[in-house]
């Protein structure tokens, strides 16, 4: 990484901040002969840098007016992140002006390393695990251990944390059937543990964020909140105390490096207790084609160079994309989305590179099925990091250069335990509860899922960027 960035952090101190970027202004303007280019190459051009963040506020605030929301503009910033209100944006169609530099500007050439793993699903074994190892509490450092190294070597790691952390007199693990699933309730050192591990993005809205009701998601907001305030828990927002810089149902979260800028926006499909989409709707970030819109709307003109998205979405254990899946990942790449990271089938599914009308690629990875779990069975026991580097080239071109996958493995012993596929072995699989998952099927069953980009050697598919399905082709399944 970068000498400019601090290392990761470690619980129970404030996680460190990378050093203040200059804020990237965004303004709507004619397409210059840059931007054309841009386009031609799959590229976007950025918005130029500006040098107050009077300019950068009174600039989101006008763009904001022209798309009928709402003229305010959260402002608030620690280290490389900001937030970018939307309030009043939901159901805005986006702004159509194209964004454009200087021909003459110049920018220094930037790489993001984004990495995402799996949902964090805390079944009672894998709670009776972390209670054997914490000695009288609940220690889970062992989730993440063999993946420290992609960890720290990625800019941002992302992940799902699928199961909500509520009142401890509630009891914890799987708690019975609900109205519309599985409700759960899990220790709140989880936290703890994905600070420690290095986490820089915490995804919070699934279907099971209402396991617990609006206490339950207050409790673990709460704990967020006061123990990590540097650390962005994104597509919920805290019933106990709404609203504010770390609300990221009304902001977008943004990093910055070397004033590159990326936002992260966050969704789910559903809410299991709370069935219709618009019951408190306050405090999770539905997944609807208006809220997608409004929200790479008020990316774009708050100067996002690069865009992620990370829907919870699709069908529950199988590896065939959902019709959902197929129209949100048109809808992502026909608004030039980057890179899309989905969640929720609890099974690996595979990966594409979507190509819109204007050459724009967006690279979809569908799921990467259970990072940690305690009652799957079989192949649900494969999952998996996704890996993409986002680049921004010395003439302000955005692209994603490079983007991977590293399948794991759950292994259901005396105790779980998380294995990169690569260090996974016969002898632990023989150990196992799933037995027949050995290295040598598991390497079957990503073969099965990437086709010739899957190297069995290296126990990773590296996708071919060149290798395109087009938007119009997503949309029609959809």
């Amino acid at each position: 990484m970068s000498a400019q960035h601090s290392p990761k952090h470690a619980a129970p101190a404030k996680k460190p901040r990378r050093p203040r970027a200059h804020v990237i202004a965004a303004i709507l303007a004619l397409v210059t002969v840059a931007a054309v280019v841009g386009v031609k190459l799959g590229w976007r051009q950025p918005a130029s840098p500006a040098t107050d963040t009077k300019g950068e506020a009174a600039s989101a605030a006008l763009a904001q007016q022209a798309m009928g929301g709402s003229a305010v503009y959260g402002s608030a910033q620690t280290g490389s992140s900001q937030a970018v209100s939307l309030q009043g944006s939901a159901a805005v169609a986006p702004s159509t002006q194209p964004k454009t530099s200087s021909p003459a500007q110049t920018f220094q050439p930037v790489d993001v390393n984004l990495m995402m793993i799996g949902d964090v699903l805390l079944h009672t074994g894998v709670n009776n695990t972390a209670y054997a190892q914490g000695n009288g509490s609940y220690n889970y450092d062992f989730v993440f251990s063999d993946i420290r190294d992609e960890i720290d070597a990625a800019d941002v790691a992302i992940l799902n944390q699928e199961t909500v952390c509520g009142d401890p007199a509630n009891g914890y693990g799987y708690l019975g059937m609900g109205l519309q699933g599985p409700i759960f309730n899990s220790p709140v050192t989880i936290v703890d543990a994905e600070a420690r591990a290095g986490f820089d993005v915490i995804l919070k809205a699934n279907n099971h964020t209402y396991d617990q009701g609006l206490s339950g998601l207050g409790y673990e907001m709460d704990y967020w909140r006061n123990k990590y305030p540097d650390l962005p828990v994104i597509g919920a927002d805290n019933p106990n105390n709404p609203g504010g810089a770390q609300d990221y149902v009304h902001n977008i979260y943004m990093y910055q490096k070397d004033g590159f800028k990326v936002a992260f926006l966050s969704y789910t499909y559903d809410t299991n207790e709370y069935p219709a989409p618009s019951h408190n709707g306050d405090y999770i970030r539905y997944m609807t084609e208006d809220n997608v819109r409004a929200d790479v709307a008020a990316a774009r003109a708050a100067g996002a160079d690069a865009i992620v998205a990370c829907p919870h979405w699709g069908m529950q254990y199988t590896t065939e994309l959902s019709a959902e899946e197929q129209r949100f990942s048109a809808l992502f790449a026909q608004l030039d989305v980057d890179v899309v990271f989905g969640t929720h089938p609890h099974m690996d599914q595979t990966a594409q590179v979507i190509q819109n009308d204007d050459g724009h690629k967006t690279v979809c990875f569908y799921s990467n099925g259970n990072f940690v779990a305690g009652d799957m069975d079989g192949y649900k026991n494969i999952a998996g990091i996704s890996k993409a580097t986002l680049h921004r080239a010395e003439d302000g071109g955005v692209s994603v250069t490079a983007a991977s996958f590293v399948p794991t493995v759950i292994c259901r012993g005396g105790q779980i335990s998380v294995h990169k596929l690569a260090n996974y072995t016969d002898a632990l699989a023989a150990s196992s509860a799933d037995p027949q998952i050995t290295p040598a099927a598991a390497d079957a069953f990503c073969e099965q899922l990437f086709g010739s980009q899957y190297d069995v050697s290296t126990h990773v598919a590296t996708l071919d960027l060149d290798s395109t399905v087009p938007v119009a082709e997503k949309a029609a399944l959809g």
